[in-house]
């Protein structure tokens, strides 16, 4: 994060149960709220912070070998990350924030 310019940076389990609950919106693939996803990367305590969060969750559906999300057509991950920024500045047009 912060090497591509953010002012500051945060990794680990503790730092997003803290800053799932400070935004409106949380827009991520759709491993954030499965535990044990990501590689592993994501623990029963991350997802539980990121569904009881107050923000509005924008969820990209990708596929992982792990499991199978039934009913969704295939997709280059540019062209459902781009539905998901659509989604999420409709929403803010729209004043859906909390």
């Amino acid at each position: 994060m912060v090497k591509a310019g953010a002012h500051r940076g945060a990794t680990g389990e503790n730092a997003v149960k803290v800053s799932v609950g400070m935004g409106d919106f949380i827009l991520g693939p759709i491993g954030i709220v499965l535990a044990n996803s990501l590689m592993g990367e994501i623990t029963g305590s991350m997802a539980e912070a990121v569904l009881g969060a107050r923000g509005d969750r924008i969820l990209v559906p990708i596929q992982q070998d792990h499991f199978t999300l039934a009913g969704l057509e295939p997709q280059p991950l540019g062209k459902m990350v781009d539905k998901a920024v659509e989604i999420l500045g409709d929403r803010i047009r729209a004043g859906n924030t909390l």
